[in-house]
């Protein structure tokens, strides 16, 4: 349980100071492992942070897809 709140606060810093190249990745592999709806909030942030509240909110749109693929994925590959 330590080990993911360490994860999910490490992602909000990156999300925030580094590239999307370096935390999509690492977003990629908290989904995988956990069921990560706290991800969806974190993107909305990030939305909001960089102005695209307005238009269209394609991290939060992306983290819900996300979300959607891996669980579904989950079954197929064994990873629960």
């Amino acid at each position: 349980m330590i080990f993911r709140i360490i994860h999910f606060i490490s992602l909000i810093v990156l999300s925030v100071f580094v590239t999307p190249l370096i935390f999509v990745p690492l977003a990629c592999l908290y989904a995988m492992r956990y069921f990560a709806l706290e991800i969806l909030p974190l993107a909305f942030l990030i939305d909001i942070y960089f102005g695209a509240a307005n238009s269209l909110p394609l991290y939060t749109i992306g983290a819900f897809l996300l979300i959607v693929s891996f669980e579904i994925g989950k079954q197929f590959l064994m990873l629960k």
